[in-house]
């Protein structure tokens, strides 16, 4: 598993996704399909491979992870909520914005009780969740959440934060 990390860190992708995908299946015998270190092999194999630009077969990917991780881990474990994060992230980039809204929107309440409703992530995926909620049709109350959003942001960031300023743009945009 480290020649495939260093040789991924060095920028070869494909071969670090071809070292852990010869090593998954004598790691699962070995292991246990349910051991930590097969699912870190999962979850770099799915990277990557979003890395070298296979978004279709990495979501692919990240959704037959995910309820190994939630049943392995439980649900507020912060892999499981980075890993519904990049679902929710993947569906909205390949178009899908209403049921990324809903993988964000879920996601949500997890988020806030594991990292706290003061964290970045989470102000991050409310951002997020207004952006889609506007994107679906809904501008009245994207416009609400940005408005109370934006404070938030603004009391933890700072006023200047790139988040705080794009909040403050999409507003402008509503």
């Amino acid at each position: 598993m480290d020649l495939a990390v260093a040789t991924g860190e060095a920028g070869d992708l494909p071969g670090a996704i071809r070292i852990l995908t010869d090593l998954l299946p004598d790691q699962a015998c070995a292991l246990g399909p349910d051991h930590p270190l097969v699912l870190t092999t999962r979850n770099l194999i799915a990277t990557w491979t979003d890395g070298v630009g296979d978004r279709v077969t990495a979501l692919g990917m990240f959704d037959e992870l995910l309820p190994d991780l939630v049943r392995v881990f439980g649900e507020d474990h912060p892999g499981v909520t980075i890993t519904r994060n990049f679902v929710a992230d993947r569906t909205a980039a390949l178009g899908d914005p209403a049921e990324a809204l809903r993988l964000f929107t879920a996601l949500l309440p997890a988020q806030a009780r594991v990292s706290g409703p003061d964290h970045p992530g989470v102000l991050a995926t409310r951002h997020r969740i207004a952006v889609l909620t506007a994107t679906t049709g809904d501008r009245a109350t994207a416009q609400q959440m940005l408005e109370r959003l934006l404070p938030d942001q603004q009391r933890l960031l700072g006023a200047e934060h790139p988040a705080t300023v794009t909040t403050r743009g999409a507003l402008s945009q509503l």
